[in-house]
């Protein structure tokens, strides 16, 4: 049924077409939207609403809008209406009260109640005067130590601090223990203290402490000892050198074999590092392949001329600051030959050279 207000006219002799509310245009009027359908487009249709004037409540700017959002409408868009929201809720937090101390009025908002008192010094005060309904501390006795202390009555506390309370418990848990017969009495490797432990403890270590204390004291003096440094010293090398090569290894072990001390993969400036550091001489392994042996090599590779010029820049280097660098070939350690590492044995020690091996 149409609504009388808005009536739809539809012209004399055509069951399907009706004219336009808004704009009187003939429009034709599919059978499902008879007595439904009054406008021939959506601006026709707004068109024909009655629109209020009203003021925005945060631009004071004029809008319009429909008569079935009169009520309810009070921004003109969206940005205005976020504004003036936040607003609002500004204003609903502020709450007006009185200081219950020296009474005089301040504004607080309402989050987990608002502030009861205008400053921190009357705060104070009003928490001092709300504790003392409360129980007051007693005097105490550590059950432990016999040291006074005070304690809430509320608390059922017997110890004056945590390690009387731990020490308490350690000392009922072994004499628990001992009752029972699976504890043993160790003494500790640094202070000398005896503590019951768990036989199976007891048993399974040979090496006991009182606390972390005693531990680290005694781990301290066997780091310092004279054994433990050697160990760091090689294992720190060891971590300096971790993947060397059979040549690199061979010539290590000839070095060590006659007192020889060195620095695996020193760095040499700071472009180069080279294979081992001897005092203040250096000592360069090179592999026949990888640095164009003349020997074994009668055509070099793109990779092996570009080894070769670092190799020559390294020798420059060490030439213009007198520094010592010795090179020995792999073909001469295959063969057992060390001769060129001879100027870096020990004064005193002399080698002989031996006859190379037939293969």
């Amino acid at each position: 049924m149409e609504d009388s207000s808005h009536p739809a006219r539809r012209p004399a002799g055509d069951e399907d077409a009706i004219s336009c509310a808004a704009c009187g245009k003939r429009v034709h009027v599919a059978p499902c939207q008879r007595g439904r359908k009054r406008y021939c487009s959506r601006a026709c249709q707004w068109a024909g609403h009655e629109r209020l004037q009203k003021t925005c409540a945060w631009c004071q700017a004029a809008f319009n809008v429909v008569h079935s959002k009169g009520a309810r409408s009070r921004y003109c868009s969206s940005a205005c209406q976020l504004l003036g929201v936040a607003r609002e809720n500004r204003e609903r937090a502020r709450i007006h009260r009185a200081c219950p101390i020296c009474g005089m009025q301040f504004i607080t908002t309402g989050g987990h109640g608002g502030r009861k008192a205008c400053s921190r010094l009357c705060a104070n005060q009003l928490r001092a005067q709300a504790a003392e309904g409360r129980d007051s501390k007693i005097d105490r006795t550590c059950l432990h130590c016999g040291r006074a202390f005070r304690a809430f009555p509320s608390r059922p506390g017997h110890f004056c601090s945590r390690p009387c309370n731990q020490a308490v418990g350690r000392a009922r848990l072994a004499a628990a223990r001992a009752a029972k017969g699976n504890a043993r009495a160790v003494a500790c490797a640094w202070c000398g203290r005896e503590r019951m432990k768990p036989r199976c403890r007891a048993e399974r270590s040979g090496r006991h402490f009182c606390n972390n204390v005693c531990y680290h004291a005694w781990d301290k003096l066997r780091k310092n000892s004279p054994e433990m440094v050697e160990q760091q010293r090689e294992r720190s090398l060891h971590m300096a050198f971790p993947n060397p090569s059979g040549i690199e290894m061979a010539v290590a072990a000839w070095m060590a074999a006659h007192g020889i001390r060195y620095e695996p993969q020193a760095v040499l400036g700071r472009f180069a590092r080279l294979d081992f550091r001897i005092g203040d001489a250096y000592v360069e392994v090179n592999g026949c392949y990888w640095h164009g042996c003349p020997a074994h090599c009668k055509s070099l590779s793109d990779r092996q001329q570009r080894r070769q010029r670092k190799d020559r820049a390294v020798a420059t280097y060490c030439a213009k600051r007198g520094i010592r660098l010795f090179v020995i070939w792999e073909h001469d350690v295959r063969a057992g030959r060390f001769s060129a590492l001879y100027p870096l044995l020990p004064e005193g020690r002399v080698i002989s050279e031996e006859p190379p091996e037939t293969p």
